[in-house]
């Protein structure tokens, strides 16, 4: 038996859980065996930007960019599941990597 592994993230956590779950539910339908969904932790960057060049240059602001981060394993030889991997349509801001 061979092991797929779906990776998936997005900056909105939400959107991220619902895109499993909507895996996860195919591949009930199709008694499939997994594991996980597992949160993985997040990436966090820091931004630090100069708030003026000019008169007020020791300000500055920082933004933080958090992306969230899904693991699923499938366990299965079939082609149908792969298939069927590549035939469920996610939003367009969520990032999958399949393995």
């Amino acid at each position: 038996m061979k092991k797929i592994r779906v990776i998936m993230s997005s900056y909105d956590p939400g959107l991220v859980d619902k895109s499993m779950q909507l895996i996860v539910g195919e591949m009930k339908k199709m008694s499939v065996p997994i594991s996980g969904p597992v949160p993985m932790p997040s990436k966090k960057e820091l931004f630090t930007v100069k708030r003026s060049p000019h008169v007020y240059k020791e300000s500055n602001d920082q933004f933080m960019l958090c992306t969230h981060i899904r693991l699923l394993d499938i366990f299965t030889d079939s082609d149908a599941v792969v298939k069927r991997l590549s035939s469920i349509s996610l939003p367009s801001c969520v990032d999958i990597r399949i393995r």
